[in-house]
């Protein structure tokens, strides 16, 4: 019998395909990404290139593919609110949206919860009074390593533990900084190429700032992850 996770990825994945054969599934997929991300941003953001890409990606569609992306949204918000873990990565596959030539393959979530747990075990692992935790994952992909982090650290955990995110692939960051969003973590998501340390663009979730990040890891005498200009 599906969990109510597995049912989830299935009635995303049937959403997608109920834009054919007007529109592709890497299309839809694509534009979720593009609007989902945005829309969580500019929630707490402004930005008005962010909003022009929004409504040029929205021109595309009718009101009631418009509608469809919100029961998407909705339905990995049910997903990742209780357990998170890589919903969409999950579906990326299932589309088979993910690029075998290059070698993308996301990290299973049972793999990635068991090296998280492998790896969380000392006390400076461990959130302790204010003191900030920070958890860095260079090629994240959609979020799972992070993702895993998160539900192993706990709720209560989350003013504590700054998560930082970077991929080469504008889908990958898309995805991740929606899943980190949907989490409540305090995540610097970052779209480069970590073995260049080129950046093309960054974006913190809200918890960044409600948790108040910055000031208190320079109170720690940390150096902030550098952010693009």
């Amino acid at each position: 019998m599906p969990t109510t996770q597995e049912t989830l990825e299935r009635q995303f994945v049937a959403l997608v395909h109920e834009y054919m054969p007007i529109h592709r599934p890497y299309e839809i997929f694509r534009d979720f990404l593009g609007i989902g991300a945005a829309g969580l941003y500019l929630q707490h953001t402004s930005n008005t290139e962010v909003r022009t890409e929004v409504q040029q990606i929205g021109a595309r569609y009718t009101p009631a593919d418009l509608d469809r992306f919100k029961q998407l949204m909705q339905t990995a918000k049910a997903a990742i609110k209780d357990s998170p873990y890589d919903f969409l990565g999950n579906c990326f596959h299932q589309l088979e949206l993910n690029d075998k030539w290059r070698g993308q393959f996301f990290t299973p979530r049972n793999v990635a919860e068991m090296m998280t747990m492998m790896t969380i075990t000392s006390r400076e692992d461990t959130p302790a009074d204010d003191h900030i935790v920070t958890v860095l994952d260079p090629s994240v992909g959609g979020g799972s390593m992070l993702l895993a982090a998160v539900k192993s650290y706990g709720p209560t955990q989350k003013p504590n533990v700054f998560y930082t995110g970077m991929d080469i692939d504008i889908l990958a960051f898309q995805m991740t900084y929606i899943q980190m969003e949907l989490a409540g973590a305090a995540t610097h998501v970052i779209w480069g190429n970590s073995l260049t340390d080129e950046v093309w663009k960054t974006w913190d979730t809200s918890a960044v700032s409600t948790h108040k990040i910055y000031p208190r890891l320079h109170a720690q005498r940390k150096d902030p992850f550098r952010r693009a200009g």
